[in-house]
């Protein structure tokens, strides 16, 4: 459907969203939120938690 809108043919569309969009580097989005929930959980730990057992 996107195809017939823009004019293009199947290939022709693949090529222009990978090179507009970059969809191979969701991985960067993917490490961001992994490494940032490691993050908070170790200070919710390390804070929150930890101030409760003392």
């Amino acid at each position: 459907m996107a195809s017939e809108k823009l004019g293009m043919e199947g290939e022709e569309l693949i090529n222009f969203l990978w090179q507009n969009y970059h969809p191979a580097n969701i991985w960067v989005i993917y490490a961001g939120v992994g490494v940032s929930a490691v993050v908070f959980l170790w200070l919710y730990d390390r804070f929150v938690i930890g101030k409760n057992q003392v």
